[in-house]
């Protein structure tokens, strides 16, 4: 495992992340956490907002490449933006789009509609 994998893996060395504890937690540790909370207005674990353009970006793999050229930039590049979940997630601050929590909702979010980003 390389060491920014170690550092989101479980004590046991799992590759897997621990999913009892936020990604922000896993990254940032409680006293960021704590920190964020009590100097919220009203009181909230949420680090920030994410912008559009970043959101775009965590969801190019789903959405329709005329959208990418109009969000992101006018010519596409498909080795611009992430071509995995696993590189998704890594290029993610804190957490992942709701959209990966609720697939009830729309399970595409999870399959690429671009064979240039299987």
């Amino acid at each position: 495992l390389s060491f920014e994998s170690q550092s989101l893996c479980c004590v046991d060395k799992s590759p897997w992340r621990d999913l009892s504890k936020t990604k922000f937690r896993l990254k940032k540790g409680d006293e960021q956490l704590d920190h964020t909370y009590l100097h919220a207005d009203p009181p909230h674990h949420i680090p920030e907002t994410i912008s559009d353009l970043t959101y775009t970006m965590y969801r190019a793999r789903c959405l329709p490449i005329h959208q990418l050229r109009s969000s992101v930039r006018d010519t596409f590049v498909p080795q611009h933006y992430p071509d995995s979940l696993a590189k998704l997630y890594k290029w993610s601050p804190d957490e992942a789009t709701f959209e990966f929590y609720v697939t009830d909702s729309d399970p595409n979010i999870f399959y690429s509609r671009h064979a240039e980003m299987p």
